[in-house]
């Protein structure tokens, strides 16, 4: 019984290693850091031209995000 719960325990923190060391927690969901406007023309919609502008500006890490901000959509850049 022992040696099942330290093989169990050891195959658990192998497995959290490896995810972490693959940086399976680094996706493109996890872009929270603003860097700032990206002016996009037509005017920010969700057809990808605000992510493609701030791949473009800021590295292909970056995220895209249309926001409103009063009346107006923006292209608000993530890392």
């Amino acid at each position: 019984m022992a040696k099942t719960i330290n093989s169990m325990c050891l195959t658990t923190i192998l497995m959290i290693i490896f995810v972490i060391s693959t940086g399976i927690p680094k996706s493109e969901a996890a872009c929270f850091t603003f860097k700032g406007e990206c002016s996009v023309t037509p005017p920010c919609s969700s057809s990808g031209n605000c992510k493609t502008c701030c791949q473009a500006a800021w590295g292909s890490g970056a995220c895209g995000k249309c926001e409103l901000e009063g009346s107006e959509l923006h292209c608000h850049c993530y890392t």
